[in-house]
């Protein structure tokens, strides 16, 4: 059976990540390995009992080095052949199979990444469609990869200067270029409540810069092209826009 470990950076953040892990273990996956918990808050967790019968792992980088980072921090701790990047702002159903439906499209050697339906996400993942459907683009708040060959693209990689947007959308451009496939599964619903970290640490987009104002989307997009080329952004993204999870 193939298993995927998990990785759930945050920040102070304990009221949605302790409901983000409670989901995780009511849903009852026994396809879940190790969950990391990368604490940018800086022991912000430490001797805190909140792994509710799961098998965690609390990472430390000894400061706030946001969501990209806390990816890539945890990343070369990830044994399993897959790996599930996960906001703590989410929630599973509590149903079982959630994770063993994501899985089972990993046996077409072609697929790269899959990932739920949910309620709040840019693209085609909030939006009715058919149980199984292929994307050229899938949101990073929930996303499960093939381990090797998110290595063999490159890894984890931010945009430019920004460690909280983009990641995602660069690497489903540098899934598309790579011809890897990409599917969305509907039968699968994780809830995202959103933007409760970026929010608090930027503002609301009503502020200038806020998170995902207009400036800082046009800023990401801008970074984007700047270094995939026009093309492959639209190809991406089509009309839809990057906007940060967190």
């Amino acid at each position: 059976m193939p298993s995927a470990d998990c990785i759930i950076p945050t920040y102070t953040n304990e009221y949605w990540l302790k409901r983000c892990l409670r989901s995780l273990a009511e849903a009852k996956m026994p396809e879940l390995g190790r969950v990391f918990v990368v604490d940018n808050g800086g022991d912000y967790f430490a001797g805190n009992h909140f792994t509710l019968g799961l098998d965690v792992s609390v990472l430390n980088p000894g400061k706030n080095i946001g969501w990209t980072e806390g990816l890539r921090f945890a990343l070369p701790h990830v044994k399993s052949e897959f790996v599930m990047f996960l906001n703590d702002d989410t929630e599973f159903e509590r149903m079982p199979d959630r994770l063993s439906l994501l899985l089972e499209h990993f046996a077409d050697p072609e697929v790269i990444a899959v990932g739920p339906g949910t309620g709040v996400a840019m693209g085609r993942q909030a939006l009715a469609g058919p149980d199984i459907e292929p994307t050229r683009l899938l949101v990073g708040f929930c996303m499960v990869i093939r381990h090797s060959d998110l290595i063999a693209i490159g890894g984890v990689r931010g945009v430019p200067g920004d460690m909280e947007l983009g990641d995602d959308v660069d690497f489903c451009i540098r899934a598309n270029k790579a011809k890897k496939k990409m599917v969305i599964d509907r039968r699968v619903f994780v809830y995202h409540h959103a933007f409760k970290t970026g929010t608090r640490l930027y503002g609301s987009a009503r502020k200038e810069d806020g998170w995902n104002s207009l400036t800082m989307v046009s800023g990401v997009v801008q970074k984007l092209i700047l270094e995939h080329g026009v093309e492959a952004v639209l190809d991406t993204i089509g009309e839809d826009g990057p906007t940060g999870g967190n």
